[in-house]
């Protein structure tokens, strides 16, 4: 008599496939207790097996040779049915059994106990059964045995399938963290593409000291790409010189770094305007145009020192919006100060900025700066190093060569920040105005 088809059946096939468990091979685990089955329950045969859809098919044995045989003429597709250990005494007094092939021939079943393996969704999807070729009878403590160890046999399908997940998660882990290295590396290569275009548009020291012989440049970006930036550029025999701190840092502030370069150049070379305050002035108005500020209402800007360095007559002009010029010269600081308004921005009015008209001298050492390294967080993160600080040591080193000033200056910000992570765009600019070209 063939097995009634239970009323879950696709749903059960279902279960049974998401454990990857039908034709794989032999494993130990299985082995043991298949053995630990036969010994207990005194019988030479025992089975791990599955009921397929159209077969039985068996993950441990022992006793037998077959791998599978026909669910049509399975004990367990019987078995599976119920939800206690499904005992057989003597196959030929069942009405069930009596004419089985497996009873009238092959290894002569007389005798058969299977345990339902029970998943923890509730589907029976095979047994662990042992079987005798003569009746029997199991006692209360072996069929106990055997119901404990099909709770063994589900414990570790149960492993194998949560592994089997859990490996599954960590291969489409790997394939992100792939996809997402490869998308890292394509943004970093663009970015470093853009540090090089950056990078293009500074003079380099050397030929700032051709005409400048004294000169620093103190340039440590946060990111790759820069919001703080310099500008060097001679025109009519005349200096222009500035450090500028644009809105952000990294790729935000580098955009509006290259759109301030851009229009420095165009105001000095194209529109020959070559006083600072008038340069500043322009520049506030192409920035507001150039960003539609007047519509959009976007705040981007920046803070700018600009000076104008006329060697022959010894003359320095300067303008500044909200970063002031800063001269020592016989230990004392002199501070020129800056318009305290940025260039760009919100506001919707005409604005002017302030020259400063500097006679110069060889004694005089001048700096401009971005506020970054002032607002270096220190290796605790508590404390700013702050503006106070910066003069105090500008005081102490101005007098050195600016190759040796420039070596105090990366000393002096590692030691303050340690391993902490840099704030900002850091620039600091210094330079003596030479008595001749």
């Amino acid at each position: 008599m063939k097995a009634a088809i239970p009323d879950n059946e696709l749903e059960r096939l279902n279960n049974l496939l998401s454990y990857n468990i039908l034709d794989t091979p032999s494993e130990q685990d299985y082995d043991e207790i298949v053995s630990l089955a036969s010994q207990i329950c005194e019988v030479p045969i025992s089975l791990i097996t599955f009921v397929d859809k159209e077969r039985q098919w068996f993950k441990a044995k022992i006793g037998i040779q077959a791998c599978e045989t026909s669910r049509d003429i399975s004990f367990c597709a019987h078995a599976i049915l119920q939800d206690e250990i499904f005992e057989i005494e003597d196959a030929l007094q069942d009405f069930r059994f009596f004419d089985n092939p497996e009873v009238t021939g092959g290894i002569g079943v007389r005798f058969y106990a299977g345990a339902p393996l029970k998943t923890p969704e509730s589907f029976n999807i095979g047994t662990l059964c042992v079987v005798d070729s003569k009746p029997k009878k199991l006692t209360l403590a072996q069929k106990e045995a055997l119901r404990v160890l099909a709770k063994q046999v589900v414990a570790q399908l149960e492993l194998r399938r949560q592994f089997q997940r859990l490996n599954q998660a960590y291969l489409i882990l790997q394939e992100k963290e792939r996809i997402l290295s490869e998308q890292k590396q394509i943004i970093l290569d663009s970015i470093y593409y853009a540090e090089t275009i950056q990078k293009s548009l500074f003079v380099p020291i050397e030929k700032i000291r051709q005409v400048l012989p004294d000169a620093l440049i103190f340039f440590r970006p946060r990111d790759i790409v820069s919001g703080d930036f310099y500008f060097f550029h001679l025109h009519k025999e005349k200096i222009f010189f500035a450090t500028i701190d644009c809105t952000g840092h990294g790729v935000p502030g580098a955009f509006i770094s290259i759109l301030a370069h851009n229009a420095l150049h165009s105001i000095i070379e194209c529109e020959n305007i070559e006083s600072p305050e008038l340069i500043l002035n322009s520049l506030e108005k192409k920035v507001v145009q150039y960003l539609n500020q007047q519509h959009t209402g976007q705040s981007e800007g920046m803070d700018i020192t600009i000076c104008t360095i006329d060697i022959s007559n010894q003359v320095l002009e300067v303008a500044s919006a909200r970063n002031p010029l800063f001269i020592f010269e016989r230990n004392t600081c002199t501070k020129i100060p800056a318009d305290r308004i940025s260039i760009g921005g919100k506001k919707h009015k005409t604005i002017s900025f302030t020259k400063h008209i500097i006679a110069t001298n060889p004694e005089q050492v001048f700096y401009m700066f971005s506020d970054g390294y002032a607002h270096q967080f220190d290796r605790y993160n508590k404390n700013r190093f702050m503006l106070r600080r910066l003069i105090t040591l500008l005081s102490e080193i101005y007098q050195k060569d600016f190759d040796e000033q420039e070596k105090i200056l990366s000393q002096t910000l590692q030691e303050w920040k340690g391993n902490q992570h840099q704030t900002d765009d850091i620039l600091i600019v210094g330079f003596k105005v030479p008595t001749q070209f």
